[in-house]
């Protein structure tokens, strides 16, 4: 009798913790809908609702850096610098070897006229992409913006160089 009460108990205890993966699991499942559907109507070009989903991803699990960017992407293509940045900055602080958060990041800053933090964000982008020409290209253009020619001119002709398209 005693045994099958420890063995109940061992039992109880390890099916809460499963428990506990479970609905974290769940979360994130939950999350990764969110962001599809939100994704959907980015491309559909219906970016109210699209927030509108990518919020609920972020609300339904707040570490999941790939909504925030993803709703980043929408406040952009809204020019809504701000919120775009705050997102951006958790998806960075989430996920900091993420190419894409940096890129997206720097585009922020630079359309805030932040020009020492965007050349920041292009220079850790391009730390983990060094291939990627849109952010060589996008650097060149804070770096004129900024009255540096010669940095942006190695910058731009980079971009040139790997995509000479």
């Amino acid at each position: 009798m005693r045994r099958l009460t420890l063995l109940a108990l061992v039992f109880a205890i390890l099916a809460q913790g499963a428990c506990n993966k479970i609905t974290i699991s769940q979360k994130r499942h939950r999350a990764i809908r969110y962001n599809n559907a939100g994704l959907k109507s980015f491309a559909d070009n219906l970016h109210g609702e699209a927030i509108q989903n990518l919020k609920a991803a972020v609300k339904e699990d707040d570490d999941y850096a790939t909504a925030h960017s993803n709703l980043g992407m929408v406040y952009i293509a809204r020019k809504q610098w701000d919120d775009a940045q705050r997102h951006l900055n958790r998806a960075v602080t989430l996920e900091p070897k993420n190419h894409d958060h940096h890129y997206r990041l720097g585009i922020c800053y630079q359309n805030l006229n932040r020009h020492d933090l965007a050349k920041q964000s292009y220079q850790k982008a391009l730390a983990l992409n060094p291939k990627h020409f849109k952010t060589h290209y996008r650097l060149g253009a804070v770096h004129v913006a900024a009255d540096e020619p010669k940095q942006g001119d190695a910058s731009l002709r980079k971009a040139i160089e790997i995509n000479p398209r």
